[in-house]
């Protein structure tokens, strides 16, 4: 049994050729009219730089220009708020930088002002180590000695 789509071609074989014919001049007369019309592409600025731009300003700004519009007109508002705030201006009194003497007794003194607050005796205090000072191939090791 024939199926329907043999039936149909059986039916229109004879029409093939001229279609086909047809098809091809319609496809001949399309690729004419689209050399005469194609712009002669080179390499400029405007094909390297631009154009991706421009892409990307149609691609991500214009379909929420709304949105976009909305934030830069809150960062504007932001912009004025801040500039309108900057006219106060702040004196800084200049510290002059203190000499070691003076570190050194403004140190002393607030360790004895420590020690009369915890009441202890200024015997018990003792003061910090001094760093050993003599390259480590001299010094003597004491945990080896033993």
């Amino acid at each position: 049994m024939k199926t329907p789509r043999e039936i149909l071609l059986h039916q229109h074989r004879i029409a093939e050729t001229r279609l086909n014919q047809i098809r091809r001049e319609a496809v001949r007369v399309a690729a004419d009219v689209n050399r005469r019309s194609a712009p002669v592409r080179k390499l400029t600025f405007a094909a390297t730089v631009v154009r991706p731009l421009v892409v990307l300003w149609r691609e991500l700004v214009l379909p929420a220009r709304w949105a976009w519009g909305g934030i830069a007109t809150v960062w504007v508002v932001i912009g004025i708020l801040s500039l309108s705030q900057s006219d106060r201006t702040t004196v800084v009194a200049k510290v002059s930088p203190r000499s070691a003497q003076e570190l050194r007794a403004a140190s002393e003194q607030r360790r004895e002002l420590l020690l009369e607050l915890a009441l202890l005796p200024t015997t018990e205090l003792a003061l910090p180590p001094k760093p050993n000072l003599q390259p480590r191939s001299e010094r003597n090791c004491e945990f080896l000695n033993a």
